[in-house]
């Protein structure tokens, strides 16, 4: 039930079934029809003043819980429970006419708007419950301090006790209690993935088994915006049975904006990381609720660090990609059931056709605000902003009509539209300084839509069946990062020599740290020396093959999902152990 007062039911209540009368002391008193078809009434017909003061010195509410009233009547007790306590008060109340005339009684409109008040109103005996499942995972699972009115559980038994059942189920549970264990106090671990079949899960999965930590996974479709009770109730499920070190994530899926499960994993005590593979700052900022001490990131692109640290994280960690050497890996050239195709030079890539124009139907987008969108992708692909809002901040865009548009829960989508347009004009500029070698393009069909017949247009490659075989029969594989990604590299930087195969890449400054340019690794700074790149290097196999051999060498040692599954443990260990 909303807080405002303008939301509030307007209509009179049934007399039929609801009386208000006055006792002789003058005070206004309650009768309902029961379910059971007899006038119930909810106050002394003497002296409620006397009936609330004994209930007042009765009734001792402990520090940090949750106060759950079963039945409002005129909201007295309710008052009374007001002035004992600044801690959460959830009011359930299965009659709407019962709710109205409270609203009549004094003060009771203030009360009730009181913003640690809770109201539950309605018969729905599921959706009651599950209203307060919510309410208490927003505050971390507290324990309850459950205050009955009898007179409104003898008019609808049938409604009020199923949930003093549940309720009093949950109190004997405890499962903050059942949560209280020692974290980290093995070599191997308990880790709990949230599986959201995000690119990146198969990989993180051989690397756990790998290192012999023990691992759970828990499967959901795609980020919310709220958390589901469905999903909350099996995460409980499986806390209370693998106890885990610490739950892992990948750019914070299975997390709500709301933050409950946030305020629930903290209340419990229990480490959560997520680990970025996009631009944090089209997710995370958006996420103010998410905000904890057992919070960790770990950042692919080293330049948000600071960014993060600015939304008060105080754990934040530098993790680039890497590479699944299980998945990709050189292959005997006779079991290569691509090697009829012998490559010379060959992308692999999302065109954004399809991408864009879906989003754009889902912010409601008319083609007439195609142009705008392509002079903002423009804006964004060739400025130095490493985030999108920054050019919408900017003169002439913050003023247009569009741009206004796109606030609230569509500023989210409505930037990553604009990288997606943004990387599909930079990924076609620099595609087309290969048209002289009759380039091999392998993705969806918008790539016939963007490029003419000196490109050779194949299907989608399954990243992880036909990549690899698909990398090992290119001469040269060319790559350009996604614009998110300033200086940051890509996967593709680790998968390509892996697989044995040769790797023209975009210069990111953070691939210095990585790969030595010129011995491990080969990278063109500007569009006019790709052309040069690709001739010199067609013409030198053997220095081909060499780069080849010491970047997969390098890699081998360094940057496998093994390694940085290592580091993230290891950095989980250092910040929760103690």
């Amino acid at each position: 039930m909303n807080r405002d007062r303008e939301n509030y039911p307007s209509n009179h209540p049934d007399d039929k079934r609801i009386r208000v009368f006055q006792n002789p002391s003058g005070e206004k008193n309650l009768q309902v029809l029961g379910e059971a078809g007899k006038w119930i009434t909810c106050y002394s017909h003497r002296d409620i003043s006397r009936e609330l003061a004994i209930f007042s010195r009765n009734i001792n509410i402990p520090k940090d819980h949750i106060t759950i009233l079963l039945g409002l009547g005129l909201g007295y007790h309710l008052k009374e429970i007001v002035k004992k306590t600044d801690q959460p008060v959830i009011v359930v109340e299965s009659n709407e006419d019962i709710f109205k005339v409270a609203l009549t009684i004094d003060g009771m409109p203030d009360v009730l708007n009181d913003p640690n008040i809770f109201l539950v109103i309605g018969n729905r005996l599921e959706k009651t419950l599950e209203e307060i499942s919510r309410i208490q995972l927003q505050f971390g699972l507290r324990d309850i301090f459950l205050v009955k009115h009898p007179p409104s559980i003898r008019a609808f038994p049938g409604f009020y006790n199923p949930i003093i059942e549940r309720l009093e189920m949950a109190k004997k549970i405890r499962i903050g209690t059942k949560l209280k264990y020692e974290k980290f106090k093995s070599e191997k671990l308990h880790i709990l993935l949230i599986n959201s079949q995000y690119l990146m899960m198969g990989e993180l999965v051989n690397a756990i088994r790998i290192l012999g930590h023990q691992l759970k996974t828990i499967l959901i479709e795609r980020e919310a915006e709220i958390a589901r009770n469905d999903f909350i109730e099996n995460l409980l499920r499986v806390l209370i049975e693998f106890k885990p070190d610490f739950i892992l994530t990948v750019n914070h899926l299975g997390f709500d904006r709301e933050g409950i499960v946030t305020d629930l994993l903290t209340t419990l005590k229990i480490p959560f990381a997520s680990w970025y593979v996009d631009s944090p700052m089209l997710i995370i900022k958006h996420y103010e609720r998410n905000l904890s001490t057992y919070c960790t990131i770990f950042l692919w692109d080293e330049d948000y660090v600071t960014d993060i640290q600015a939304l008060g994280f105080d754990k934040v960690h530098y993790l680039p990609l890497a590479t699944d050497p299980h998945i990709f890996r050189p292959l005997d050239t006779n079991k290569n059931p691509l090697l009829s195709q012998a490559n010379v030079v060959s992308f692999v890539g999302n065109s954004m056709v399809k991408k864009i124009q879906k989003r754009m139907e889902r912010l409601g987008m008319s083609n007439e605000d195609k142009s705008m969108l392509e002079e903002l992708g423009k804006a964004y692909a060739w400025s130095d902003c490493r985030n999108v809002g920054d050019i919408l901040n900017q003169e002439p865009y913050e003023r247009h009509s569009l741009v206004q548009k796109m606030t609230n829960d569509k500023r989210v989508d409505f930037e990553t539209l604009i990288m997606w347009q943004a990387t599909q004009i930079y990924r076609i500029k620099y595609i087309q300084m290969l048209e002289p070698f009759n380039p091999i393009i392998r993705g969806d069909g918008g790539w016939h839509k963007l490029l003419n017949g000196s490109f050779q247009i194949g299907p989608e490659l399954s990243y992880y069946y036909d990549l690899n075989y698909f990398y090992n029969v290119s001469k040269i594989n060319f790559n350009i990062t996604s614009t998110q990604m300033r200086n940051a590299v890509n996967q593709r930087v680790f998968d390509v020599p892996a697989s044995g195969g040769f790797l023209l890449t975009d210069y990111k400054r953070q691939i210095e740290g990585l790969l030595e340019i010129g011995e491990e690794v080969v990278c063109y700074r500007e569009r006019e020396e790709i052309p040069e790149l690709v001739k010199f290097y067609l013409k030198h196999d053997s220095l081909r093959e060499k780069i080849v051999h010491l970047g997969r060498k390098r890699i081998l040692e360094e940057h496998t999902y093994t390694q940085r599954l290592r580091e993230l443990c290891i950095y989980m260990r250092k910040q929760f152990e103690s």
